[in-house]
């Protein structure tokens, strides 16, 4: 249980900064 809810919260800690990253790489090839 413990695991699981670690993994959920660095999805939610994570989720922004992938999201910025991918909308970075999609303004440069745009």
């Amino acid at each position: 249980m413990p695991v699981r809810l670690a993994e959920n919260f660095c999805a939610v800690f994570y989720a922004p900064f992938y999201a910025t990253q991918a909308l970075g790489l999609y303004a440069k090839e745009g």
